[in-house]
């Protein structure tokens, strides 16, 4: 099997940044977890802030890992995140992959109704409404009540599988 490399692995303003870690495919997936402990341990014990790695399992996917610093707040809000990744020209890009639904959701864009309904089908507006572990529990629905959770939004569905 193909290696994965870890991309980044964040330090406090990241700044402190180490950089391409070169994991094989079988030792990161499968009944056992002691070599993406053991990352995860080195990380968080040299005061890094989190990992963003590709997914072992989905093609495609990312993993974003985050610790909590000692006084117990997270570095880095997803919002934030994932708002500073949004690129308009990507998400134009993007949508036009998709077919439009003939859906028609009060205060959602058109463009996320496509996308949400050609990944996950029918249960589309039950996802709009699940609360998102990556947002503290907001649900896309409440991202959209501003521009920013909007584009936060936007990135983080472009990096859905489909």
């Amino acid at each position: 099997m193909s290696n994965r490399d870890i991309e980044y692995i964040y330090g406090e303003d990241r700044k402190k940044t180490l950089a391409n870690i070169s994991v094989s495919l079988d030792s990161i997936v499968g009944e056992s977890y002691d070599v993406t402990h053991a990352i995860g341990r080195y990380t968080y014990s040299n005061e890094y802030n989190g990992i963003i790695a590709p997914s072992a399992r989905a093609d495609g996917g990312v993993n974003i890992i985050l610790f909590n610093t000692k006084g117990g707040e997270m570095t880095m809000n997803m919002i934030d995140f994932f708002f500073e990744e949004y690129n308009d020209d990507d998400w134009k890009d993007f949508v036009n992959c998709f077919e439009d639904a003939d859906v028609c959701i009060m205060g959602v864009p058109q463009d996320i109704i496509n996308v949400i309904y050609s990944l996950i089908g029918e249960n589309g507006e039950v996802w709009l409404n699940t609360p998102l572990h990556k947002f503290d529990g907001k649900t896309a629905l409440d991202l959209l009540l501003s521009e920013k959770g909007e584009k936060a939004l936007k990135a983080f569905i472009m990096r859905m599988p489909n």
